[in-house]
């Protein structure tokens, strides 16, 4: 194959990978706003909610997750994290689902509750 030959099929090659990484980009963005607006639906409709607990979709998705009492990764120690909005109370102890910016894993920030979310407060009052 002479020069020309081979600088035409990069450059075909070329737009054919171009149109592959447009398609996928349009389909990841699409596939987030469903999964934003069927997130939304199940939030704003109860009946849908208790549907899928009923199907077993309510398992503990923090099951497998370091846990840490400090604000940071435990895995990168970086203190740039965001919550993920999932909390849940689990004897006296609030639980909320982080994810690290840096290193983008997910993590357990374990905080302590008010004691009048506390079981055993409840019985040492009686």
């Amino acid at each position: 194959m002479d020069l020309s030959a081979l600088l035409a099929r990069a450059r075909v090659l070329r737009s054919r990978a171009r149109t592959a990484h447009d398609a996928a980009r349009a389909l990841r963005a699409t596939t987030l706003n469903q999964r934003h607006l069927i997130a939304e639906a199940v939030r704003r409709q109860p009946a849908r909610r208790l549907a899928r607990s009923a199907r077993g979709g309510s398992e503990n998705r923090l099951d497998g997750l370091p846990e840490t009492p400090d604000r940071r990764c435990p895995v990168c120690r970086s203190d740039k994290v965001k919550a993920l909005g999932y909390v849940q109370a689990v004897d006296g102890v609030l639980k909320s689902e982080h994810v690290c910016e840096v290193c983008e894993r997910r993590f357990v920030l374990l905080r302590n509750s008010p004691t009048f979310l506390r079981a055993d407060a409840a019985d040492s009052e009686s």
